[in-house]
């Protein structure tokens, strides 16, 4: 095994281990780990599902745009603009809020570069709803972020469902 810590990375690591002292001190070794397994269980359940999350994301945006008649197709064409680029957008940040899919990933995903993943994600966190627009598109994330959130503990209880079998 080699040692690949530089100089500058010992500060980090023993703040990492005083931290971990720290949680083990105040909430004991048993919880601490327990806590940490779950994480991983989390991540693991969300890969082993990102691609039915991600079509879900997917079907449940273009149902809010449904009198544009956008096709999932125009969400990841380059050329198209208007209601499917604001779709386009939508997904993206939908996305990204609910799996720990990457800038890079979701671009590439819908055939953009990672700029327009980062870039509807700053957008998306300086909306108003004081501000029609945003107004209108910020009650659409809602919609289809709750709806989103349901089919993702629904997969979850599945998961549990057929793990106790």
């Amino acid at each position: 095994m080699t040692n690949n810590l530089k100089l500058e990375d010992n500060g980090q690591l023993s703040d990492f281990f005083r931290v971990v002292a720290k949680g083990i001190k105040k909430y004991g070794l048993k919880t601490l780990i327990s806590n940490i397994q779950s994480l991983n269980s989390e991540d693991r359940f969300r890969q082993e599902k990102i691609d039915e999350i991600i079509d879900y994301i997917l079907v449940c945006t273009l149902q809010e745009w449904q009198d544009y008649k956008i096709t999932k197709d125009d969400l990841f064409e380059a050329n198209k603009r208007g209601e499917a680029a604001v779709a386009r957008k939508m997904a993206i940040i939908v996305i990204r809020n609910n799996t720990q899919v990457s800038d890079i990933d979701v671009a590439s995903y819908c055939g953009k570069v990672r700029q327009v993943s980062f870039r509807a994600m700053s957008e998306f966190k300086g909306m108003k709803k004081s501000i029609p627009d945003d107004a209108r598109f910020l009650a659409k994330y809602e919609r289809i972020d709750a709806k989103v959130k349901i089919f993702i503990n629904e997969l979850k209880q599945q998961e549990l469902e057929n793990g106790e079998e």
